[in-house]
């Protein structure tokens, strides 16, 4: 039939990456026939192939009026709101899609990615959500999904948002052994080997992806980027911890006669750590590196972050009383550095439109870490009260506490200069903050406090913490996107 011929052809030259003359003959048949369903369907793939997701939507949405069965219609659907990063609305078309289609690997792929970019938005994983991706994973490779470079990408993705990256990577590399050049793959393999802080193959393989397809060269630079800075924020915030956590530890040697083998042996570790992050992590190619220089702050905060190595492994290891300016040059080089990586992260952020959902979600999760770390090392410092012994086991509590609180606050700093913390406050008040700080410092005070004074802090805490459960209930429902949707797009 001169119909089939003419889809053929159509579809033909869109497999082949033709689509200006695909999207032509798809014209003349969608105006013989407006609610052609394979017609919309196929205009709908070539729009959302060529980055017009909005457009691939109504057309997806055309087709799903003219033929309510049409599991494909519900597969580009969902795939143009997963681009527009709307997975609430994407559910529906998924169910939809699987219940029309449930032998479709590409339907198990796009629940895989519409649960995971869901996580994203909420900041944490659910076990049951973990668990459907998971399953949702299983079930496309029993279909044979590897087969399919794309849809593959879109599992390793969902599964990494759930933090079951050594499935992703495992997914990634056995789709790769049969398509091994493709560079949609192998950039996203790299995107999922980023969030190891040890780990030397991710910036090589966002370079091999360039040189496979040079139209991956956007996805692979915001890549490295987001490669990058994950990696020098951890190699920041360690120092920071370690500045707070010897800042403790030589107070304590001064006050209470504390060894200097714990400061020795903790605040080593952690150096060694972010050593080897700086030494395995971040170590880049010239390929690599040209691409990262042009960004603001990038060679400078390195620098500085370097250089703070050193000054923070002298605070740890030396007497006491030379610790203590070593301690403070590390504090300057440091904080140097986290302004220069807020100017990187900055020009990311408006770069990319990021929106600012899921940093008020970042923000509530900075808190509920500082606060259960707070909760938990008051644990120790309660025994040790208790029993009246073991002030080693309270210092070395008191310290750890100190470093986390520090490191939150380095990480908050962006968000401060943002303004994200004013706009939480704007919905939720002030409690939040005011109710974790009053747990950081009742431990503190605990640990430095005379016996049963430090066990009435304990106590004064539990009222605290629960009035700060409930204000972190409220404020993680504030920052879901679906709380206010005025608020889910902002300048910074």
């Amino acid at each position: 039939m001169p119909y089939d011929r003419e889809f053929e052809k159509a579809a033909m030259l869109a497999s082949v990456g033709k689509n200006d003359e695909a999207m032509g003959a798809l014209a003349g048949m969608l105006a013989r026939d407006p609610h052609d369903p394979d017609a919309l369907v196929l205009k709908g793939m070539l729009l959302l192939s060529s980055g017009r997701p909005a457009e691939a939507y109504t057309a997806a949405g055309q087709a799903c009026a003219a033929n309510p069965d049409h599991p494909f219609a519900y597969l580009v659907r969902a795939a143009a709101l997963l681009a527009e990063e709307r997975p609430d609305l994407a559910e529906a078309d998924v169910r939809r899609l699987l219940t029309l289609a449930p032998d479709l690997s590409d339907g198990w792929a796009l629940r895989a990615l519409t649960t995971g970019l869901s996580v994203a938005q909420q900041g944490l994983p659910l076990r049951t959500q973990r668990d459907e991706v998971v399953g949702d994973a299983e079930q496309f490779q029993r279909l044979g999904g590897l087969d399919d470079p794309g849809m593959t990408a879109m599992t390793a993705m969902g599964l990494a948002a759930v933090n079951e990256t050594g499935r992703a990577e495992r997914i990634c590399a056995e789709a790769l052994r049969r398509h091994p050049q493709d560079a949609q793959l192998t950039a996203t393999l790299a995107l999922v080997r980023s969030g190891r802080p040890v780990d030397v193959q991710a910036f090589p393989l966002f370079e091999r992806a360039i040189r496979t397809d040079s139209g991956t060269t956007q996805v692979a630079t915001l890549g490295m980027e987001i490669t990058w800075l994950r990696r020098i924020s951890r190699v920041q915030g360690t120092v920071v911890w370690v500045i707070a956590f010897c800042t403790v530890a030589v107070t304590a040697e001064f006050t209470h006669g504390w060894s200097a083998w714990f400061r020795t042996a903790v605040g080593g570790a952690q150096v060694l750590a972010a050593l080897l992050i700086v030494v395995t992590g971040m170590r880049t190619s010239d390929a690599v590196h040209g691409h990262l220089r042009e960004r603001p702050g990038v060679r400078s905060s390195r620098v500085f972050t370097v250089l703070s190595l050193p000054a923070v492994a002298a605070g740890a290891v030396l007497p006491r009383s030379p610790a203590v300016p070593a301690l403070g040059v590390a504090a300057v080089l440091v904080l140097v550095s986290v302004h220069l990586t807020h100017q990187t992260l900055s020009a990311f952020v408006r770069r990319t439109r990021a929106e600012v959902q899921p940093i008020l979600r970042a923000w509530v999760m900075v808190l509920i870490s500082t606060g259960m770390v707070a909760s938990m090392l008051a644990v120790p410092i309660l025994v040790s009260l208790l029993a009246d012994r073991w002030d080693e086991l309270r210092f070395l509590a008191a310290g750890m506490l100190v470093g986390a609180s520090a490191a939150g606050i380095v990480s908050a700093y962006p968000m401060w200069r943002w303004r994200v913390i004013e706009v939480m406050r704007v919905r939720t008040g002030r409690r939040g903050p005011v109710y974790t700080a009053l747990l950081v410092l009742l431990a503190l005070a605990a640990a430095w406090a005379p016996r049963w004074w430090g066990v009435a802090l304990i106590g004064l805490m539990v009222p605290v913490w629960f009035l700060w459960t409930g204000t972190l209930r409220w404020m993680l429902y504030c920052s879901d996107p679906r709380f206010n949707q005025r608020y889910s797009r902002m300048s910074l």
